[in-house]
């Protein structure tokens, strides 16, 4: 679905067109998920991810304790030939006025067939929160792959480069996304 209207706070270059640009993308761009993590959100696909018992919305609240454990991932919209990738990430670590460690990898999926999420690669298993300061943004991405891939974890969860892997991997920009924030101790 295309944005019919914007006009927000954001940079002018996205009000200027919107109807050419997603909604998810205006909605990470607001919070800087766009440009900071990705490029854009294409909305060729949709999820849902639910921490225990909550629905995750664009932009909640949620705690520490909420994200302790790997979300249920449902995916609801999807190409019925597509194979998808799930990244979670951090991009405010230590803290958002200082994250040298932008991005932190939290969790990677790959090569999941259509909305059977528990048939993916679990490249990367769920780390949970890292400790810091601040409140941090939080960003689950869904990436349609070109084909099924052999996909080796990072070396490192911290500063993973997420353009890059992308790119590198041939998925292009993200066709799904949900953002949410999550206090870390003192900031």
């Amino acid at each position: 679905m295309k944005n019919e209207g914007f006009r927000g706070d954001t940079d002018s270059a996205i009000s200027d067109y919107p109807d050419l640009i997603s909604d998810t993308t205006v909605i990470l761009a607001k919070e800087k998920v766009v440009p900071d993590v990705v490029d854009a959100c294409t909305d060729k696909a949709a999820f849902k991810a639910v921490f225990g018992d909550k629905l995750v919305l664009p932009g909640d609240a949620l705690s520490i304790n909420d994200i302790a454990a790997e979300p249920k991932i449902e995916i609801t919209q999807f190409n019925p030939s597509g194979i998808y990738s799930l990244l979670m990430l951090d991009p405010d670590m230590p803290s958002p006025h200082k994250p040298e460690f932008k991005d932190v990898l939290i969790w990677m999926v790959n090569n999941i067939k259509k909305n059977d999420f528990e048939s993916g690669d679990f490249t990367v298993e769920y780390s949970g929160p890292e400790p810091g300061k601040g409140q941090h943004r939080y960003v689950l991405l869904l990436f349609q792959q070109p084909s099924f891939q052999t996909i080796q974890a990072p070396s490192k969860r911290a500063n993973f480069q997420t353009k890059q892997f992308a790119k590198d991997m041939g998925w292009g920009d993200p066709v799904a996304g949900v953002y949410f924030k999550v206090k870390h101790g003192d900031a």
